[in-house]
């Protein structure tokens, strides 16, 4: 049961590391960063976990992993779901839907999603003819998702 409660502790305090480190930055856009911290907190729970036999190797890889996943695909989803962000701003106050929609572009528009983009390393800018194109990361990423369809 120790083993336990020391597993699922470590975990949730990757999450807030994560968190933290985060800010209001895209889980995309910081992966890396992200997989570290939860790297980091992974060895540091086998470490502890060593000393007492209670829980194996296998068992913690496989409930972290699982945890990783659960966690990265809730907060991805939470994160890029316009519905749920519409409903927050009519939280704040009532409005006609094309008074919602004109609050959303302003908050979240083609501007902001570029520039999201640019600083996860995904597009770039060529100055010279004014074109957007996808960095070798980008294409990555592009061939990677279409494979999943």
């Amino acid at each position: 049961m120790r083993g336990v409660l020391i597993l699922c502790a470590g975990f949730a305090l990757t999450v807030i590391s994560s968190d933290l480190l985060l800010r209001s930055r895209k889980i995309q856009a910081a992966l890396g960063r992200v997989v570290i911290v939860q790297a980091i907190g992974l060895v540091a729970v086998v470490a502890v976990l060593s000393h007492s036999h209670e829980l194996g190797l296998v068992s913690v890889v496989i409930f972290w992993s699982g945890a990783v996943l659960t966690w990265f695909g809730l907060r991805s989803h939470l994160e890029s779901s316009i519905l749920l962000r519409m409903v927050h701003m009519l939280r704040e106050r009532p409005m006609t839907g094309p008074d919602l929609i004109a609050r959303y572009a302003s908050y979240y528009g083609q501007a902001h999603r570029i520039d999201e983009l640019q600083r996860a390393g995904l597009l770039t800018t060529d100055q010279a003819r004014a074109a957007m194109t996808p960095t070798p990361k980008g294409r990555l990423i592009a061939r990677l998702v279409s494979r999943l369809r």
